[in-house]
């Protein structure tokens, strides 16, 4: 005969065990979130000291900008170009973030908001006639694209007239801004009825050697210049825009002729607009070609708008900041911040 008392024995083990289980899930649990709050604390400080030192990086980049002002009033010569101290990308360890900038010239790449210009009446001769800005901005997409026409130029500068004039507002930052609401970054264009991230960013074949259908033209505009092009630091599609008369093989000559020695052992610069007319091609003295009265409105060799783009990388967590300055001699002021 069974003792009575063995059927609760077998009870109290049966709750013991999943008196056990439950602390086991409920200990596995409270491990769980204890690591979650310690990434997520972890993560918040990562990103705070990301923060400051993207501060540190942009205060750097403008001490460099402040440093070139001080050397062109040393030696009375006004003109910036890619052989500046700035033009030098840094990286620097601040604890355990590693920092990385870069400083832009804006005034290289094509002002959107000169596409508002009004075309004045010229009674220049043709052979001495510029580009309109509607006509540099549309040559300048088909450079893009290698004349392949998938994108229609005419097309996308109306789309962009259409929503610069469009938009409301008054601004009392400084600078040349043409519209009445100044676009503070080029990301904006994105609003406009006919621009895509296609445009905008680029778009590559991944099934054709990776080649670029079209590269994009983040890296060829701006909404920050003076709205000329400085010919020291303007890239060779950017020297190409300038006029129809420059092909790709008079824009390797300028290029060239920037990247050749001087009899000082640095590299070329242009001090002065008409120093382009020293590059084989351009003198205003060859007949009938003259390239040099056609782009000498265009262009420029001294730039006040610059941008800094800086990343800062701790642990896990990574930011980027973009700012852009106006410098007047030493004085730099900051335009526009946007920090991911």
């Amino acid at each position: 005969m069974r003792p009575a008392f063995l059927p609760r024995r077998g009870i109290a083990l049966i709750m013991t065990l999943l008196l056990l289980i439950i602390l086991a899930v409920l200990v596995g649990q409270f491990s769980y979130s204890t690591k979650i709050d310690y990434y997520t604390a972890q993560n918040q400080c990562d990103e705070v000291q990301n923060h400051y030192a993207l501060l540190s990086a942009v205060n750097q980049a403008i001490a460099y900008l402040q440093l070139d002002a001080m050397q062109e009033k040393e030696s009375q010569e006004h003109y910036d170009a890619l052989t500046d101290v700035w033009n030098k990308p840094q990286q620097f360890t601040v604890g355990t973030t590693q920092v990385a900038y870069t400083i832009n010239d804006e005034s290289s790449k094509f002002n959107i908001t000169n596409l508002l210009q009004e075309p004045k009446p010229d009674e220049t001769d043709d052979q001495k006639k510029p580009l309109t800005p509607a006509q540099q901005f549309e040559r300048l997409i088909d450079l893009l694209q290698e004349n392949q026409k998938i994108i229609k130029a005419r097309t996308i500068r109306e789309s962009l007239v259409d929503w610069l004039k469009n938009k409301n507002g008054k601004t009392e930052l400084e600078g040349p801004f043409l519209n009445k609401a100044p676009i503070l970054s080029c990301k904006e264009l994105l609003l406009a009825k006919d621009m895509t991230k296609t445009i905008l960013y680029g778009q590559k074949l991944g099934d054709s050697g990776n080649l670029p259908v079209f590269s994009g033209l983040i890296d060829y505009v701006t909404v920050w210049s003076d709205c000329k092009i400085n010919i020291n630091t303007a890239s060779h599609v950017m020297l190409q825009s300038l006029s129809d008369k420059i092909d790709a093989e008079q824009a390797d000559k300028i290029v060239t002729y920037r990247e050749r020695d001087s009899n000082a052992g640095e590299k070329q610069v242009f001090k002065k607009e008409d120093e382009l007319q020293k590059v084989e091609g351009m003198s205003s003295d060859q007949a009938n070609e003259s390239i040099f009265p056609r782009v000498k409105d265009l262009i420029t060799v001294r730039s006040h708008y610059f941008s800094i783009q800086a990343e800062a990388v701790t642990g896990r967590m990574s930011k980027r900041m973009f700012v852009v300055v106006y410098r007047s001699g030493k004085k730099i002021s900051k335009l526009f911040c946007d920090e991911e």
